[in-house]
């Protein structure tokens, strides 16, 4: 048996946490003083929050103590089980390393660790795909293959509605900086090996809409197996719309839309738009 354990930065819907017992270990997050854990916050209410704060919000990772009472649990659950623990990109947080440390302590418990170096519905599109294989009995190396497979080819694209929540909190790369800094632009970032970095500007959210609306359908164009994520940051309307021509245009395998929950929205800020797609290479299943 394998159990999955992963953490909030995957934005993965609750439906799916649920279908497939996945445990995700949320962030927490300090306003002004206030420490309150993600799982206490809706998603409009940090939003609200992050508009009027008087400073950045910091968002605090998963500790090490998180990880082994997850992992203690999950054991206590499901005695004979392989652990794997997936999570997002070590250059991004320090979620992993955590993980890392607690999962040393539990020497008695298998558990293998899984960088996706990706983060959002990037990390969540190898969560599902693991929860999905492990629900049909693959093995733990077969999904690390998998997963290896994976992490080479998921694309992950951000519209961001600007880069200041990005910056300050040192998670933008120097040229999307650069970018910001100097143009009154709508930047769209990509993440390479767990860097974020500039992909392209334009001077209107619209534009930059259609741009990567566009650039996606360009490059899943006649993919097999194709499967994507639509994340936003309170812009439902927006992200259903790009969604549904995806599915018109392109009749993925799977799609969703996530939504982009504070772990991930303290840097991203509201009115984000991402997308996130993996086809198998071909013959792959």
């Amino acid at each position: 048996m394998i159990r999955i354990v992963t953490d909030s930065g995957a934005n993965l819907p609750r439906d799916i946490v649920e279908e497939f017992q996945i445990e995700s270990l949320p962030a927490s997050i300090t306003f002004d003083g206030e420490t309150i854990r993600e799982t206490d916050l809706t998603s409009a209410e940090f939003y609200r929050r992050l508009a009027t704060s008087k400073s950045l919000p910091m968002a605090r990772d998963a500790s090490v103590k998180d990880f082994t009472d997850v992992y203690a649990k999950v054991a206590a659950e499901s005695p004979n089980a392989t652990i794997l623990s997936i999570h997002v990109a070590e250059t991004l947080a320090t979620t992993i390393s955590a993980a890392r440390q607690a999962a040393a302590m539990r020497a008695s418990t298998a558990i293998r660790l899984f960088d996706t170096q990706s983060v959002s519905f990037g990390q969540g599109l190898m969560v599902w795909e693991a929860a999905r294989m492990a629900k049909a009995d693959a093995s733990v190396a077969d999904i690390l293959t998998r997963l290896a497979i994976m992490r080479e080819r998921t694309q992950v694209f951000f519209l961001v509605d600007t880069l200041e929540y990005l910056a300050k909190g040192g998670r933008v790369g120097p040229v999307a900086r650069l970018v910001g800094g100097l143009l009154s632009v709508k930047p769209i970032l990509t993440v390479k090996e767990g860097t974020v970095v500039s992909h392209s500007q334009y001077r209107t959210r619209a534009r930059a809409m259609a741009e990567l609306t566009q650039y996606t359908l360009a490059k899943c164009e006649g993919a097999d197996g194709l499967r994507m994520g639509v994340m936003h940051a309170i812009c439902e309307e927006d992200a259903q719309q790009m969604a549904d021509e995806f599915r018109k245009k392109l009749q993925p395998e799977a799609l969703t839309i996530a939504e982009i929950g504070p772990a991930v929205g303290a840097s991203t800020g509201p009115k984000a738009i991402g997308v996130t797609w993996f086809a198998p290479p071909k013959n792959a299943s």
